[in-house]
């Protein structure tokens, strides 16, 4: 009997010093990745709107209101030139097959995409992961975003297709609200 106590306290010990370390190595961590990401979508947006421009990233109340009115928003850039606006990257999140497609769409202000990139996935290799090319993420380069134009949908990814379809939409709305 006391042996088994014995182990039972070892075990929950064992446990307890295990949890701190990951809560200790996450907290740690956890500016680093935050840092990591930003910098991979600010390749993405220099990508899209070129390196001799300037961006600004909304914080606080700023991307509050935003994504406070438009669900799924995550992070809005601002692109200018000589202190001109010429347009918002907004990164997004929306459901494909699986949830967690972060998309990143850039509108110019002449209210035409200029770009979309894909962050990250979950997506089923090989079978969502078409609808997420270059090839096809090229079709939505130069629409309107008040035309009625719509992105082929990749055969066998329809759910995937129309979560990046959802993504790019959802950078719309947010970029129509940007202009009010």
């Amino acid at each position: 009997m006391k042996d088994t106590i014995r182990l039972g306290v070892t075990l929950l010990l064992i446990c307890v010093v295990a949890a701190l370390v990951l809560a200790l190595s996450n907290n740690a961590t956890k500016g680093v990745i935050a840092e990591q990401a930003l910098q991979e979508s600010l390749k993405l947006v220099k990508e899209i709107f070129g390196e001799d421009n300037e961006f600004e990233m909304y914080e606080g109340a700023k991307l509050e209101e935003i994504t406070s009115k438009i669900p799924g928003v995550i992070d809005v850039f601002k692109v200018s030139k000589s202190g001109n606006t010429t347009g918002y990257a907004i990164k997004t999140e929306a459901s494909g097959y699986k949830p967690g497609i972060i998309i990143l769409s850039g509108i110019n202000s002449d209210g035409n995409i200029n770009g979309v990139r894909v962050l990250s996935h979950q997506e089923t290799s090989g079978i969502g992961t078409n609808a997420l090319t270059t090839e096809h993420l090229s079709q939505y380069d130069g629409l309107n975003i008040d035309a009625n134009d719509s992105v082929d949908a990749v055969s066998g990814a329809t759910r995937t297709s129309n979560g990046v379809d959802k993504g790019v939409k959802i950078a719309i709305d947010a970029y129509k609200s940007l202009q009010e």
